[in-house]
């Protein structure tokens, strides 16, 4: 029970964040959702919305991510105990 609710949770969240990031790229664009659909449909969204609010992002953040993720490989793998 718990692996279904988890599935469904994850289902849903990812449902609202595909179509929040649709919305806003339209709002942003000034068009019609239609026109930022670009003609795709179902696992194809995830593919195209996720890489432009990434991109409209900036710099900085994706900097960050990957001074993160960096530094969690580097403390991984020198076993390195600082906390």
């Amino acid at each position: 029970m718990i692996i279904s609710l988890t599935d469904t949770m994850t289902s849903l969240l990812a449902g609202v964040t595909i179509f929040a990031v649709l919305g806003n790229l339209a709002q942003a664009t000034g068009v019609g959702i239609e026109s930022v659909l670009q003609g795709s449909s179902g696992p194809g969204l995830a593919f195209i919305s996720y890489p432009e609010a990434i991109a409209q992002i900036g710099v900085f953040p994706q900097v960050s991510i990957h001074i993160l993720r960096n530094w969690v490989y580097w403390h991984e793998f020198t076993n390195i105990n600082m906390f």
